[in-house]
């Protein structure tokens, strides 16, 4: 298993060149169709600077020059959470993703332990769990969103951005 994020393998002060290959961090698997986008804050907005996608190998190669401050790469794909960094120096990066179901069930159980009791268990907190000490205590926000976590994260159908913006929609706050 890989640690989900934006990975510099190697990379060389002053060089304007990018390649890597982006993979599923549980699977290890190449991901191909992952869109790569390299963005810079102006003014008005940020401006993609350039937007490419990995082939079936899970590979991308591309060229910037000059670097502009501030750039970032962002890695969007439909069936895994996106990971963005700031652009490092030129050279070879290693971009693991995790399902956004994944990604749903790592956002609840950080938030479950964070608030303790009762909603942390041992060894982790589960959705059907959250929401039953939610019931016992009368937080229905919190049931809300644990039961929304559940379905998404354990029923049949695909978590795609839309299913991952509503159950993230109905998190409650601090």
């Amino acid at each position: 298993m890989l640690t989900p994020g934006v990975h510099v393998v190697h990379s060389r002060r002053g060089a304007t060149n990018w390649r890597g290959t982006v993979v599923d961090a549980h699977e290890g698997t190449a991901l191909g169709g992952v869109t790569i986008v390299v963005r810079a804050p102006t003014l008005e907005q940020d401006d993609v600077l350039l937007q490419i996608t990995t082939d079936g190998r899970g590979l991308f190669a591309f060229d910037l020059d000059p670097l502009p401050p501030g750039a970032e790469i962002v890695a969007r794909s439909a069936s895994h959470a996106e990971e963005r960094k700031a652009l490092p120096a030129g050279g070879t990066l290693r971009i693991a993703l995790i399902t956004r179901r994944r990604a749903l069930l790592r956002r609840f159980v950080s938030w479950a332990q964070i608030r303790g009791a009762p909603y942390d268990s041992k060894p982790e907190p589960t959705p059907k769990q959250v929401a039953e000490a939610a019931r016992r205590g009368e937080r229905g926000d919190v049931r809300v969103w644990a039961e929304a976590v559940e379905s998404a994260a354990f029923g049949p159908g695909e978590v795609d951005a839309d299913v991952e913006a509503a159950v993230r929609d109905v998190e409650p706050g601090p």
